[in-house]
């Protein structure tokens, strides 16, 4: 089993990479399963007017590149292997060509959204952890990125607010309502009501306000941005900070639960979990390794006083 080491961040993705590639396995081979007892259900993942054969053409392919590469790459992880990381970008590789190809095809046909769908967040989730366990695997993850410059507060804002611009109505706009077409077309029953669109409405609008407060926050005391290639030049423990370690990641997440609740989507808030998961087991080791490199002991002290998912409930 694996053996914490002199760079938690990277321990910590190799566990991650482990139980990831062992569960990607058996999920793969479940599912090629079910679709030889259930056949029928095949018209969910690729083009009704097919041939069955279009189909199993990529059983071989998928048991020996996705299922047995991903127990071989397992097993590298759980002893700590050198031959983690090239089996971790050979596994990507295989699934992005996959993910391209079904993508392609349920584009070309308006079909087969589900696997398109399905094949594109492994492929997603699987570059977020060949990509984390790069970046842990350093000497100093601090020094990968950049410390933002030395300007003022209004020019850290300025920034910020162009970041958000765009993360916004990608993350929390142009994916969800992806997601959403997808759950319409294949008929998966939503929960939508006026109540629900009132209730997440108001929270978003609230959420939003503590995480633009926390940015502002956060530009005006760390001298940086909230971002990693800008990263400030200070700590900052008041505000938001003072209750929760990562306001940020945290409200970004409750605004996509808003974001389900209005459009009544139970896959936008499989798609918010999901977002969650990438963010707890592959960016927080890397993010809070860089921190603890950056500022040493006022960090680790911080970090022991301030829970990071959920807000403490007094402060000293």
């Amino acid at each position: 089993m694996i053996i914490q080491n002199d760079r938690p961040a990277h321990a910590s993705i190799e566990r991650t990479a482990a139980w990831y590639c062992l569960g990607q396995s058996v999920l793969t081979l479940v599912w090629w399963g079910w679709l030889v007892v259930f056949p029928e259900h095949r018209a969910f993942f690729w083009p009704e007017d097919w041939p069955p054969l279009s189909l199993n053409a990529f059983c071989l392919a998928d048991i020996l590149f996705i299922a047995m590469l991903g127990f071989i790459v397992s097993a590298f992880a759980f002893q700590q292997s050198p031959f983690l990381r090239p089996g971790l970008w050979l596994m990507l590789g295989a699934i992005g060509y996959a993910s391209a190809y079904t993508i392609s095809v349920a584009i070309g046909t308006g079909q087969g959204l589900l696997g398109a769908t399905c094949m594109g967040m492994a492929t997603i989730g699987f570059a977020h952890l060949t990509l984390a366990e790069m970046l842990a695997d350093r000497d100093r993850v601090s020094d990968l990125f950049r410390t933002a410059s030395n300007a003022t507060a209004g020019r850290h804002r300025l920034a910020t607010l162009g970041q958000i611009s765009l993360m916004w109505p990608t993350i929390l706009g142009l994916f969800p309502w992806a997601v959403w077409q997808l759950e319409q077309s294949i008929g998966i029953p939503g929960f939508y009501s006026l109540a629900g669109r009132i209730v997440g409405v108001v929270l978003f609008g609230m959420v939003s306000v503590v995480n633009l407060g926390t940015a502002w926050t956060l530009t005006s005391y760390g001298a940086g941005t909230p971002f990693p290639y800008d990263k400030t030049r200070e700590l900052v423990v008041s505000g938001a900070y003072g209750w929760i370690r990562n306001p940020m990641a945290v409200t970004g997440l409750l605004q996509g639960v808003c974001v389900g609740l209005m459009l009544g989507s139970p896959l936008v808030l499989v798609y918010v979990m999901c977002g969650a998961a990438i963010w707890q087991f592959l960016v927080r080791p890397v993010e809070e390794q860089m921190m603890e490199e950056q500022f040493g002991a006022s960090y680790f002290a911080y970090k022991a006083e301030v829970n990071c998912w959920f807000p403490r409930l007094f402060r000293q």
